[in-house]
């Protein structure tokens, strides 16, 4: 029987794990120095996003597994984001020949435009976290879930994670571990560094020209509002626990408790924690 690799259908999967994530010790150090590349980055990725669409951290974030970053630990974009071939000639490994348009030297821009192109990302309103981590997988390959494992793009650096990796193109090693973090625990750090950091759909704010992600909502109304509103907020909280374990999550459930009783269904549902008593 085939997989079922719809967003649709790994949503909750993407949701669950990101509100149970936990950031191993050894890698919250590495975790964080990432983050803050990344915001670095902000201002050359919110170009790709005007060209493409894109969230920006998302951009970032691709750039960075595979391009990686210089002696100062900056994201490097002299490099393809397809998979981090240099930018004087079209890629060589795979996806090979790209951009397919255009003559090299090319700049970093126009090769975002073609990344951007052949992973479908251009159009896609809903950057929610779960919408993040589904693209993420799909451009990165699904060989991980066929074998039944955590993909380390993703849960690398996190207990969701163990062993297992694809060292070359097509070619898998089950005992090796990949020692660079995934993306999913720097999103984390990301919305713990800076609030202002938004995931989700965009909604309208009720001023002519005016939008904002669902997770810009407070936190108490947008999760009882549930749906998309509620999974932002949730997302932005889980980010909390993530590196805070169950203390943060004790923390959590006076905000929530305020949300009522829809809210508590729902985060219970999302984040799993024992420690929410009804009231």
């Amino acid at each position: 029987m085939s997989l079922d690799l719809s967003f649709a259908a790994l949503q909750p999967e993407y949701d669950r794990l990101f509100a149970t994530m936990v950031v191993r010790p050894s890698a919250k150090g590495e975790v964080d120095a990432m983050a803050r590349a990344v915001l670095g980055a902000k201002a050359r990725c919110q170009v790709g996003e005007r060209l493409t669409g894109a969230h920006w951290v998302r951009i970032a974030l691709q750039q960075m597994r595979e391009a990686g970053t210089d002696d100062k630990g900056r994201i490097r974009f002299d490099r393809h984001p397809h998979n981090g071939d240099t930018l004087a000639k079209r890629t060589t490994h795979d996806p090979a020949g790209r951009p397919g348009k255009g003559s090299p030297p090319f700049t970093w821009e126009e090769s975002w435009v073609d990344a951007a192109d052949e992973a479908k990302l251009i159009g896609i309103g809903d950057w929610s976290v779960a919408r993040l981590a589904w693209t993420c997988e799909r451009t990165n390959g699904w060989g991980y879930r066929e074998r039944g494992i955590g993909n380390p793009y993703l849960w690398a650096g996190t207990l969701h994670y163990v062993r297992g990796k694809y060292v070359k193109d097509h070619e898998f090693d089950p005992d090796f571990v990949d020692r660079q973090i995934g993306v999913m625990p720097v999103i984390a750090r990301l919305m713990q560094i800076d609030p202002s950091i938004c995931f989700g759909a965009l909604i309208e704010t009720g001023k002519p020209g005016l939008k904002h992600t669902a997770a810009a909502m407070p936190v108490a109304a947008a999760v009882a509002g549930g749906g998309a509103m509620a999974t932002a907020s949730i997302a932005t909280l889980a980010a909390l626990g993530a590196f805070g374990g169950q203390t943060t999550a004790l923390l959590l459930v006076p905000i929530i408790a305020a949300a009522g009783r829809a809210a508590y269904d729902f985060a219970r549902h999302h984040l799993n924690l024992a420690s929410l008593a009804r009231g």
